[in-house]
């Protein structure tokens, strides 16, 4: 019988939902996590450079007063700012703002309503609207009768953004990396070699300089 609606989620208590592995969303999310706390460390980094160059400017008479014991200022900053649990205690404070607010990537959704969407198996809808581009007018004419022609879809992340290095990898160790990707390259090589054996190309269809320049 078709009810019109979903089947319920899972419970938050349940095996289902306590013992779910990662799935792609959250996999993807985790991804822009990472990246947003890199960008935020990365502009500590600077912001802490600025500071040293403040102190380095001050006059002579102000560093000695605040440098009283023969304390070097720019090391005492750096200590302080530094230390690991200062680092830690912030980046989970940044982590949590970023996780718990309105993302434009998202189209406006909070990152963690999203994780906790997969884990409970509530897929997430998404109107045509939503992927018709406002910067192009066609687009636009089509979004005005959106509403009447298509129905809702379903949104999936495609992850075609992450980049393919160890740090952002599900392996647990560098060599395990660098092993599969040996793999892959000799899988590739292996396929081009038989692919250029089993196609043998023919003179006309090579593709000669400038051919990438005809518009077909």
């Amino acid at each position: 019988m078709d009810l019109n609606e979903g089947p319920p989620p899972p419970p938050r208590d349940s095996y289902a939902y306590l013992g779910g592995g990662f799935g792609r969303h959250e996999y993807i999310i985790y991804y822009d996590f990472v990246r947003h706390l890199l960008r935020r460390c990365w502009d500590r980094v600077g912001e802490h450079r600025s500071r040293i160059v403040d102190v380095e400017n001050l006059e002579q008479t102000t560093v000695d007063a605040l440098s009283q014991g023969g304390t070097n200022i720019s090391e005492a900053l750096s200590l302080e700012d530094n230390r690991r649990d200062v680092i830690v205690e912030w980046l989970q404070e940044i982590g949590k703002a970023w996780l718990n607010s309105q993302c434009k990537d998202l189209d406006g959704r909070i990152p963690a309503n999203v994780i906790e969407s997969e884990r409970r198996r509530i897929s997430l809808l998404i109107s045509a609207k939503d992927v018709l581009f406002d910067d192009c007018p066609y687009c636009r004419i089509l979004a005005e009768g959106a509403g009447e022609q298509f129905a809702q879809g379903f949104w999936h992340f495609d992850g075609s953004h992450i980049d393919s290095l160890f740090e952002f990898s599900t392996y647990l160790t560098r060599e395990e990396w660098e092993t599969e990707q040996r793999r892959w390259q000799e899988y590739t090589e292996e396929f081009e070699r038989r692919w250029a054996r089993d196609h043998p190309a023919k003179d006309a269809d090579r593709v000669k300089p400038g051919d990438d320049d005809i518009p077909y």
